[in-house]
């Protein structure tokens, strides 16, 4: 999954690195490890952006909705990734008042590692922007 965000966000091999470095460092994520790539590009790439995120301003939900949504269309390998995404970011823009859809539950009800409620989008995205929000130089 990060090539494919790797190519969407027009990640140099320097930046392929931090990336790396950035999951390694985040483990362990177990099932939400394909989730991972999503704020590694985000913070690489739109590091003012992550940051909006991490502080769960609407505004910024809306903004990394809206780029979930123009992504999606050019990488359909990840449309599942990116469509996840987007749903929660969509509900983030909310201030997490709307409803998630149900494959968006179900894919949270899978992922056991963030220990959350399966309703729990905001803070699913916390635990995992959280674990991604590591200083990685230059």
């Amino acid at each position: 999954m990060t090539g494919i965000f790797g190519t969407l966000f027009e990640l140099s091999l320097r930046d392929m690195e931090r990336a790396v470095v950035l999951f390694s460092f985040a483990q362990p994520l177990n099932e939400s490890g394909a989730f991972a790539s999503w704020p590694v590009a985000l913070k690489l790439k739109k590091p003012e952006l992550f940051r909006r995120l991490l502080a769960h301003d609407p505004g910024a939900h809306l903004d990394a909705y809206k780029l979930a949504a123009s992504l999606k269309e050019q990488a359909p390998d990840a449309d599942f990734v990116i469509g996840f995404f987007e749903e929660l970011h969509n509900c983030g823009a909310s201030g997490f008042s709307k409803p998630l859809a149900t494959d968006a539950v179900q894919t949270l009800s899978s992922i056991g590692t963030w220990r959350g409620d399966a309703n729990g989008s905001k803070g699913y995205l916390s635990w995992l922007f959280e674990r991604i929000d590591l200083a990685v130089s230059q």
